[in-house]
């Protein structure tokens, strides 16, 4: 990425930061470019959150980080613990709960007031200020929470989604050249000696993080909302095909089933031969949708076609063996006819040329109704499936 900062020259040392902390915050800036724009491709919820978290812990030094969402729940406000990372504790994406939105906690004061808050030591809050430390956490898990970084998320009308709450702040270790994140918190000593307050200069820096990241979850959650519109408009749509069809009630579904393993046995093969897979996660769900709706089409078909039990209306066979019936009482009326004119020596051979031909007819018309019965494979699918697995496959185009 090219580069439109002048890095100041060691010798040229700003009054109030060192030549460290300007090198720190020219990289700042270039990391916050990056951020902006890997937030904004980000498209899943639980992924963006987790990225949120890990880009604000790289950049501030931070062991652990949390996630609360401002929920708007039939007018009650409330916020949802949703994600959380503690390094030192090798823990990601906590049981999720809700809590009440006041300014008694630190996230709720936060999401409450607008305001960010920078807590040197958790367990020293002065008496005066509204908000407290809640050590549960602590207490259960032998955690020490010193330093917080409480930050607002606002989205771009102001409105704050929620608020990104970061613990314990460690610094580089310069004799042992190793960065913050490698630095494992293990025992009170490593608390004491290794946490540090967070910088001032980290409070803007994650101010526009957390603004920036408000607006992508918002992104996100619209898309979301789209997505899941349009999978009720699927499933509607399925159960308006059902309807007409009954007797396949569940096909859609089994052939979406069917199409979306064979996409990914497909990429299990490329994945083995070290070839990119065959089909995204996106094509794999245009697959599934297009699956879902492949018939569609019937809603439009009329219900009497879906409604008759078999391959013809009841009055169209009806037709067809009356013309049967037919022809049999007018070879009957004419074997009879025949019969009174012939000598007593050729009746026998006139009736057995009228059995014969009633014979046939009989048949012709068991066999029309056996036609018309539904078609049902006679195969075992035990055998058919063999079949096909043991079939050649051709190769695979494109």
């Amino acid at each position: 990425m090219p580069s439109y900062i002048q890095l100041p020259r060691r010798p040229s040392v700003c009054a109030e930061l060192s030549y460290e902390e300007l090198l720190d915050a020219y990289h700042d800036q270039n990391l916050l470019i990056q951020i902006g724009q890997e937030l904004v491709r980000q498209r899943d919820i639980d992924l963006l959150l987790r990225n949120i978290l890990e880009i604000s812990q790289h950049i501030t030094g931070a062991d652990a980080g949390s996630i609360f969402l401002v929920d708007e729940n039939n007018g009650n406000s409330c916020l949802k613990f949703k994600y959380s990372i503690n390094q030192s504790l090798k823990t990601k994406n906590y049981e999720e709960f809700t809590m009440a939105r006041t300014t008694a906690s630190i996230a709720g004061y936060v999401s409450l007031t607008g305001k960010t808050l920078n807590i040197s030591d958790v367990y020293k809050i002065p008496q005066d200020v509204p908000y407290s430390f809640n050590n549960s956490f602590d207490a259960q898990t032998g955690y020490r929470t010193k330093s917080m970084l409480a930050v607002p998320m606002l989205d771009h009308t102001g409105t704050i989604v929620g608020v990104i709450q970061l613990i314990n702040s460690k610094e580089k270790d310069h004799e042992s050249c190793m960065d913050a994140e490698h630095i494992i918190l293990k025992s009170l000593d490593d608390f004491e000696s290794c946490v540090v307050p967070f910088k001032k200069r980290y409070e803007a820096l994650m101010e526009a993080i957390a603004s920036q990241a408000a607006v992508a979850l918002e992104n996100a959650q619209m898309i979301k909302r789209i997505q899941d519109q349009f999978e009720q408009f699927v499933l509607a749509a399925i159960e308006a095909v059902e309807q007409r069809d009954p007797a396949t009630s569940g096909h859609s579904y089994r052939v979406a089933m069917t199409a979306v393993k064979l996409a990914r046995l497909l990429n299990s093969e490329d994945e083995i031969s070290g070839k990119p897979p065959h089909f995204s996660e996106a094509q794999i769900k245009e697959l599934e949708y297009s699956a879902l709706l492949h018939d569609f089409g019937k809603v439009y078909i009329d219900p009497a076609i879906f409604l008759k039990e078999r391959k013809l209306y009841p009055e169209d066979f009806e037709k067809l063996q009356l013309r049967l019936k037919y022809l049999r009482r007018s070879l009957e009326l004419d074997f009879a006819l025949r019969e009174s004119h012939l000598q007593k020596d050729a009746v026998q051979r006139l009736n057995e040329e009228r059995d014969r031909t009633i014979k046939e007819i009989m048949e012709i018309s068991k066999l029309i109704e056996r036609i018309n019965m539904p078609t049902v494979t006679e195969i075992d699918p035990e055998d058919a499936i063999s079949r096909i697995l043991s079939a050649p496959l051709p190769p695979v185009q494109g």
